[in-house]
């Protein structure tokens, strides 16, 4: 396992990877990963507007989950009740995606990510550029930052033990992480 226990998947505020956080763990749901957290299924709301919808499911339930955006109160007792799940029942992975305003102020899944911590349970964290300072003074040491980039969170997924290798085509070999890679 790495000893980045957190993943933060950095993105372009406004360009949400709930796809691409989708495919990945799709993967491990069919290998029968135990997951615990939420993704965004998607949001509505007009362009300046303060008042949006949230669907949001959870990962280990299946639950999908109608909010007003920024609810505080509704995104706390969410991540009180992932954390508790957790303790329960511990999964392989927590996913989040999405360490909004709600949890840049304090508050939201971080009970959710701190519990996993506590765990030594892998989190995966979608974290917008705007957040990014306030996601490197709660994760600290303990995360890596990513590109959005299927490539990159499956090499994360690896190292935490929790995606098999890509299987090679026949005759390949696989490269060590001592050789060299071009990088462009």
């Amino acid at each position: 396992m790495s000893s980045n226990l957190l993943a933060a998947v950095v993105h372009a505020d406004g360009v949400h990877p709930r796809r691409l956080i989708g495919h990945a763990i799709a993967r491990l749901r069919r290998q029968g990963t135990a997951l615990a957290g939420v993704i965004d299924l998607e949001s509505t709301g007009a362009a300046g507007s303060h008042v949006a919808k949230r669907w949001l499911k959870n990962l280990a339930t299946g639950e999908v989950l109608t909010i007003a955006d920024f609810d505080v109160a509704v995104l706390n007792e969410l991540a009180l009740g992932i954390a508790q799940m957790m303790h329960a029942d511990p999964s392989h992975l927590l996913v989040v995606s999405n360490f909004g305003r709600v949890e840049a102020a304090g508050g939201g899944m971080r009970r959710a990510i701190r519990a996993a911590i506590d765990l030594g349970i892998p989190a995966l964290v979608a974290v917008p550029a705007a957040n990014l300072e306030s996601w490197r003074a709660f994760a600290g040491p303990l995360a890596v930052e990513m590109p959005p980039e299927m490539p990159a969170i499956q090499e994360w997924l690896r190292a935490q033990g929790l995606l098999a290798p890509a299987a090679l085509p026949p005759g390949a070999r696989q490269p060590s992480g001592l050789e060299k890679r071009n990088v462009t």
